[in-house]
């Protein structure tokens, strides 16, 4: 009977369906981005370091009483010293032109010697720039590269607050009109059979007997809608997650490999989101409406 009222109802009942696949699409895709997200600022905090350059004139042993000072304190990774030798190194190791990496040699070395420090808590590092940022140093360190870092990690954090705050708000309108449209597609559909609800009740069919039909209508409803909406995140995943990577290169984070990597989770979470919309969308209609 409830596939007998999906069909008889077959306008009403496409309208539910593409609005719980729009709404579980939707949810699944910002979902995907808050983790996407979420994972990406986590990464960076892990690699996230200062870079502290000192003159070439600055002796040896003030940088190694800078060291040991840095080194004392229990909030901080490390404190690593990297020589001129060793800049030489990493400058060698960069993913650069051969002609770019030949400006820097041995011989030919404007390199400064320099501390690395490192630790995953953002609120260190900026305690750790106020120590350096001290007049005592002014004329021992030739710059502190931390801003830029800094500043890409508060981007990083404003996009991930807008896309939990945009991706709540969207999930919960399009669920609020999935609601809407459920209810008031078994509520048309009740209305339509009311003659024979009236019938069955008057021979006396439980109410529960009565208002399975509805629910098994509203199941299918989900049923399909994840269907279709899987469909949509696969042709998506494959035509527009691409475009995606590209565009937000900086999160280091393949959106496609969440997705497919992923898709049993995400089909078997849609299902239940996609149940637990229309069961509670039928069960209020039934409920209001068949006494």
């Amino acid at each position: 009977m409830g596939v007998n009222n999906f069909l008889r109802n077959w306008s009403l009942s496409i309208a539910a369906v593409v609005m719980t696949s729009l709404t579980l699409t939707t949810v699944t895709i910002f979902v995907i981005l808050h983790f996407s997200a979420t994972s990406a600022t986590q990464m960076i905090k892990e690699k996230i370091d200062i870079m502290v350059y000192f003159y070439d004139e600055t002796a040896e042993k003030e940088i190694q009483d800078i060291q040991l000072k840095l080194s004392s304190r229990f909030d901080l990774d490390s404190v690593k010293y990297i020589s001129k030798e060793g800049a030489v190194a990493k400058w060698q190791s960069r993913p650069i032109p051969q002609n770019i990496k030949n400006l820097v040699t041995s011989e030919e070395n404007p390199l400064f010697r320099s501390l690395q420090i490192k630790t995953q808590n953002q609120k260190t590092l900026d305690d750790v720039v106020n120590l350096l940022d001290n007049q005592t140093y002014q004329d021992k360190i030739y710059k502190v590269s931390y801003k830029e870092n800094s500043d890409v990690i508060d981007k990083i954090l404003r996009l991930t607050n807008f896309v939990n705050w945009a991706g709540s708000a969207l999930s919960f309108i399009f669920i609020g009109i999935s609601v809407i449209v459920i209810f008031n597609t078994v509520r048309l559909t009740i209305f339509s059979r009311r003659e024979e609800i009236e019938i069955m009740e008057l021979v006396g069919a439980s109410s529960a007997f009565v208002n399975l039909p509805f629910m098994v209508e509203a199941i299918m409803y989900g049923i399909l809608a994840t269907i279709i909406s899987m469909a949509l995140l696969a042709l998506g995943g494959k035509f527009i997650a691409p475009i995606i990577n590209d565009q937000l290169y900086f999160l280091n984070i393949n959106f496609q490999n969440y997705l497919f990597d992923l898709w049993y989770i995400i089909a078997l979470l849609q299902v239940a989101l996609a149940v637990f919309i229309t069961t509670i969308s039928s069960f209020f209609s039934t409920r209001r409406y068949i006494k």
